[in-house]
């Protein structure tokens, strides 16, 4: 095979295609599209998508180069190319958004205000999204009404003094928080306007669906949610939702079920699409010790080994989230196995997402174009990942050990205690890790920095605080102790607990801190199963990793101590014998800009007669025909204190999104507030 360095390479080839998103469905409001281009041998390749310079992953091995995008023109600028060029351009949508193996989606039912406390933020660490069912009453002001149905329903919120919950909102999430989980990429699904029984609404169920969406637009600025998530395990409210998918407009609906799902070929034809979905705790017969999420994020792998030709998606659900929650654990376990900090084969998005990505895929029709002058504009900034981990993929700059107040003269980092650390509560051991940063460009802009680290096994069944301080000494892995940085320099406090002063030994407040206990799962039966005994926990230390990209120098790594209870937890270290269970840094960076400065006046190639990419079954795209029956425009009702109007987060949406109208001409208009 020739090399790209041969005097046979051509020093640039172009390569163009236009993309017609015109067959995609109108509910479709996310229409990203990843694409894999066969490119031969080269020496780089650039992707252009509608005048900018977008992040692409050359592989040389391959000869491929693979790019996610929703542009219309798509223009790729091959330098060096040796292969020839009747053997490239051939074009591929990829099954799942970034050439991944198998997605995984993530509900949590009901909308409780504990997933707005506790389960937004254990997903902030990882970077990761996720849908709520909301309860459509806990949207609206208690003095609004969408009208009635019969006698004895009145769709209107919930009432502001209910005497049982007071100014709590009953434990749920109010329009608000609902509106600040869309602004940072949420989704938000039909779980009903009330959570009743269809006996407790005789001839009121549609409308009690169709409400629920009524009462989202009205809240969230006109928002059209793509999903209904079934409740109370009713197989009825799953049939009358697909009875009248025409007139409910909702193309997904979420019931039990388990297991991944093959989701290479979709039947357009019979939509709503059914996606069944498992509890995230409840355990399998199986694996009695295990969660119910991580026996199918495991099961959801070998069905991705065992057939590679497929792809799948994973679907589970929760409803209130602890401080160490199940819900947490296991998305941390899904990061450092399966995600960017394992084999990084999952994608990892809420279930509308990953629909309307597969529908952009079978309906987007890809073909090569002709030969164009390319104008070049700005470049998109590229973000990148790395996982840092003893032993992986050629690294090998993390150290760590642990000190302990019950032995303070002695290091562990020796023989038989160096796989492993510990941390006890309270503030009765301590971990040290340090990670050489240095593969991150000093002026790169770090988004975020999740360390990763497997805790073995647990004292006990008492809770335990982690929390990760950032150390501001010098220190020896090799000569650390409780009362030693090194075998010259002592803490300034026994235990690096100096936090100020010119003996300090690490900062006053942590970077981060985690809930860790074994958890006990309770199923409906009243029966315990204690699960995930052995897992991964993660902790957020962006701010220390920015710190020491911009400034090694500084970079000393941090320490985690235990508080809350009496409770000691061991970790494996990154001597332990099973690499992929070493303590795992993942940083996500923005790339610095560069200048497209060679791009900005390409001259157009000769390019092969235009040839239309493989392109889907010919089938209809789904239309809305029918409309619900027309109610009377939803009026305030007299309050005798006049009721807040939510007010959306100001965080800006990293994830496009077109809110449609409703269903339905009467429909179209929200409510004015």
């Amino acid at each position: 095979m020739l090399s790209p360095s041969s005097a046979d390479a051509q020093p640039e080839f172009w390569l163009h295609y236009d993309v017609d998103y015109s067959r995609v469905p109108e509910w479709v409001r996310i229409r990203d599209l990843t694409l894999k281009v066969r490119v031969g041998q080269a020496d780089s390749v650039e992707v252009v998508a509608d005048g900018r310079v977008v992040q692409s992953e050359y592989s040389p091995a391959s000869g491929w180069v693979t790019f996610t995008t929703n542009a219309t023109r798509v223009d790729i600028r091959v330098v060096g190319l040796v292969t020839p060029a009747e053997q490239i351009g051939e074009v591929q949508k990829a099954a799942l958004r970034g050439d991944k193996r198998w997605a995984y989606s993530l509900t949590f039912d009901d909308g409780r205000l504990s997933v707005w406390e506790n389960g937004k933020p254990l997903l902030d660490r990882l970077g990761y999204r996720a849908g709520v069912a909301i309860i459509g009453e806990w949207m609206l002001p208690s003095g609004v009404s969408l009208g009635t149905c019969g006698e004895n329903i009145q769709w209107r919120g919930h009432p502001s003094d209910d005497p049982v919950c007071g100014n709590n909102n009953c434990g749920y999430m109010n329009a608000d928080q609902a509106a600040a989980l869309l602004a940072a990429g949420w989704s938000l699904y039909n779980h009903g306007f009330f959570h009743s029984s269809p006996e407790s609404m005789p001839g009121c169920v549609l409308e009690n669906i169709a409400k629920c969406t009524e009462a989202l637009a009205y809240a969230l600025g006109g928002y059209r949610t793509l999903v209904y998530t079934a409740y109370q395990n009713v197989a009825y409210l799953r049939d009358l939702v697909v009875a009248n998918y025409p007139t409910l407009g909702l193309p997904i609906i979420q019931a039990d079920g388990g297991g991944a799902t093959a989701v290479d070929a979709i039947s357009w034809n019979a939509l709503p699409y059914i996606r069944p979905r498992w509890d995230v705790g409840r355990p399998r017969d199986t694996r009695p010790d295990t969660s119910g999420a991580i026996y199918y994020m495991d099961e959801t792998h070998r069905k991705a080994v065992d057939s590679p030709q497929l792809h799948f998606w994973l679907s589970l659900h929760g409803h209130n989230v602890e401080r160490n929650d199940v819900a947490g654990s296991s998305l941390d376990y899904l990061h450092f196995t399966y995600g960017p900090g394992g084999t990084d084969e999952v994608w990892v998005a809420p279930a509308d997402e990953v629909f309307q990505y597969l529908a952009t895929r079978d309906y987007a029709v890809v073909t090569r174009a002709p030969a164009r002058t390319v104008t070049v504009g700005a470049r998109v900034p590229s973000i990148r990942q790395v996982a840092l981990r003893q032993g992986w993929n050629g690294y090998y700059g993390a150290v760590d050990t642990y000190i302990d107040s019950g032995d303070p003269k002695r290091n562990f980092n020796i023989p038989g205690d160096a796989a492993v650390m510990r941390v006890a509560s309270p503030d009765k051991k301590a971990a040290l890790l340090k990670f050489d940063v240095s593969s991150v460009p000093s002026n790169a802009r770090v988004l975020r920095a999740t360390l990763g680290f497997y805790v073995q096994e647990h004292s006990n069944e008492g809770e335990i605080d982690v929390s990760a301080y950032v150390l501001r000494k010098a220190w020896n892995a090799n000569e650390a102790t409780w009362e030693q940085a090194s075998a010259t320099t002592p803490w300034g406090v026994k235990g690096a607990n100096s936090t100020g002063g010119e003996t300090q030994d690490r900062d006053a407040i942590p970077t981060d801190t985690r809930s860790l206990r074994r958890i006990r799962y309770t199923d409906v039966t009243g029966e315990q199963f204690l699960i995930d005994d052995a897992t991964w926990y993660s902790l957020d230390i962006t701010q220390a990793v920015r710190e020491w990209v911009a400034n090694p120098e500084r970079n000393f790594g941090v320490i985690l101590k235990g508080s809350v209870g009496s409770t000691a937890v061991r970790i494996a270290a990154s001597e332990w014998r099973e690499v992929d269970l070493r303590p795992c840094l993942v940083i996500t960076y923005m790339e610095p800009e560069t200048p497209p400065a060679a791009l900005d006046t390409p001259t157009p190639q000769p390019s092969p007669t235009p040839t239309a990419s493989a392109t889907p079954t010919a089938t209809p795209s789904p239309t809305w025909t029918a409309t619900l029956t027309p109610t009377s425009t939803p009026t305030p009702e007299p309050t005798a204190t006049p009721t807040a109007t939510p007010t959306p987060a100001a965080s800006p949406t990293p994830h496009a999104r077109l809110y449609l109208p409703l269903v339905g001409a009467d429909r179209a208009q929200v409510i004015p507030r």
